[in-house]
């Protein structure tokens, strides 16, 4: 009788996958919770905030993390939360693997993104009083819970290379490619899920240069005063306008820093570089401080007056951005001031007098422009589909700013006010005897005051549609119609001004 066969044997149970350990900030939120909360902590105590912090870090950055945990992190809904990501990690879970979150982020930060991020993690591991878990402390952790190569491990930077060259897995979320090419020296299999832009470009869009073009108010001194063919002055001129440049964009710099949770709930400012991932907080703070440092050398080689004015001008944008840009009123006229302290400046460099007149217009026209700023807003904020108040409540605050919904309209009637008083000002300007003077055919500029009246008409209608939902800036350098004028404005001017 043949034998029984033998019994087949048991198949071997599939190993057990590695645990998946995840950063926070930069990978699971395209932020950083540690900066924001500095950030908060300047716009709270603006005053004091240096020395604080400079005592705090002097003690290390751990204890400046538990210093700043009592502040309260941005509203949920305002974190740039990585969707892709978030829903892998929630599907892996599901199928039953370990999720750790493994963060420098202070340990009460963490707790609090973890819950609003909807995702029971298995452990969360983050910086206390006395350790700051980055870079090697957190891939010394994650080896003596899980062994060499004993996890995966997905981050974004390269404060985590040393945490990937442990790991068994390397996951790359929100990468830069200087990063991931090193990455792919030790793991070139590494799983990539996102990649960030170059650095440089995206340094570049932080500093708005399409947004210099207002410095170029700097020059009018110096063509109004017909001495086209004075290089001094105009070498001069292009020192305050460089100065200028970096002066604006520090302050740009402070603005996204302080107003990054509002900006990512605003449906155009959440593209910007900084509401959008694509570069580091740190970064943008060092911007902040050193681009004035660099804005002041030309102004080294300038007459004092214009130091003087550079200075002020530094003080006003602070003031802007720490104060003034949350009480309505204060705002506009903050914004108005620092305009024609470009023009005043412009005059201080080289030493050209800068007419009363010419003061008066650029006070009434840029508080209109400033003013078209906030008419958009508040329009925005008020659209029944607006992405910043879908409820449309007359009610509804604008983020960051002490405006109203409710406030629209007269927001538009000082608007367009100010618009024909800055015409009424060219008009008297053009009867005054420095016309004279200076245009052997003065009659050719009273087709400016029409001319100029049409294009704030222009404006006014295209913020009135909706057309222009903040800065005007860029719908007039988009905008032909106002090119046309600039062109015809300054086609009258040559034509006046010939003998």
């Amino acid at each position: 009788m043949p034998a029984d066969p033998a019994p087949a044997p048991a198949a071997a149970a599939p190993a057990p996958a590695r645990p998946l350990c995840v950063d926070l900030d930069g990978t699971l939120l395209r932020g950083d919770t540690f900066w924001e909360q500095v950030a908060l902590l300047l716009r709270a105590d603006p005053l004091r905030f240096p020395l604080r912090l400079a005592w705090w870090t002097l003690r290390g950055k751990a204890h400046v993390k538990e210093r700043l945990a009592i502040l309260p992190l941005p509203p949920g809904e305002s974190l740039a939360v990585d969707d892709a990501t978030l829903a892998g990690l929630r599907a892996e879970h599901a199928a039953g693997r370990r999720i750790e979150l493994v963060t420098g982020t202070h340990r009460a930060a963490a707790a609090l993104a973890a819950r609003r991020l909807g995702i029971p993690f298995d452990a969360v591991l983050s910086s206390d009083e006395k350790t700051n878990l980055t870079s090697r402390r957190k891939a010394a952790l994650l080896v003596s819970r899980h062994g060499e190569r004993g996890f995966d491990y997905a981050g974004n930077s390269s404060a985590d290379l040393a945490v990937w060259a442990a790991a068994g897995r390397a996951v790359a979320v929100n990468v830069r490619p200087a990063v991931l090419a090193r990455l792919r020296a030790t793991h070139p299999d590494v799983k990539v899920h996102s990649t960030l832009p170059p650095t440089a470009p995206v340094i570049l869009r932080q500093l708005r240069p399409h947004q210099w073009v207002k410095n170029l108010l700097v020059f009018l001194p110096l063509l109004l005063a017909h001495r086209l063919g004075d290089g001094a002055a105009w070498l001069a001129s292009a020192g305050a306008f460089a100065s200028f440049c970096l002066l604006a964009s520090a302050a740009y710099a402070l603005n996204d820093l302080l107003d990054v949770a509002a900006d990512r709930a605003h449906p155009e400012k959440r593209l910007r570089p900084l509401p959008a991932g694509e570069i580091a907080p740190a970064a943008v703070a060092v911007l902040a401080v050193v681009l004035p440092l660099l804005g002041f050398v030309p102004g080294w080689f300038l007459p004092g007056r214009f130091a003087l004015g550079m200075l002020a001008y530094f003080a006003g944008t602070v003031a802007y951005s720490l104060w003034a840009k949350r009480l309505a009123g204060a705002d506009v006229i903050v914004l108005t001031g620092l305009y024609t302290l470009r023009i005043l400046a412009g005059g201080w460099a080289t030493g050209i007098f800068v007419s009363p007149f010419l003061l008066s217009f650029s006070v009434f026209f840029f508080l209109s422009l400033s003013l078209v700023k906030r008419h958009g807003e508040l329009l925005l904020l008020a659209a029944p589909s607006s992405a910043l108040n879908p409820q449309a409540s007359t009610s509804a605050p604008l983020p960051s700013r002490g405006y109203l919904a409710a406030d629209l309209d007269l927001v538009r009637s000082f608007g367009t006010s100010s618009a024909y008083v800055s015409v009424l000002v060219l008009v008297l300007y053009l009867q005054s005897e420095i016309v004279a003077r200076l245009y052997p055919r003065p009659e050719w500029l009273w087709l400016l005051g029409p001319l100029l009246a049409f294009w704030f008409h222009r404006v006014w209608f295209a913020s009135a549609r909706g057309l222009i939902p903040g800065d005007p800036i860029p719908f007039v350098l988009r905008d032909r119609a106002s090119w046309v004028v600039a062109g015809l404005a300054g086609g009258m001017l040559l034509a006046a001004a010939r003998a």
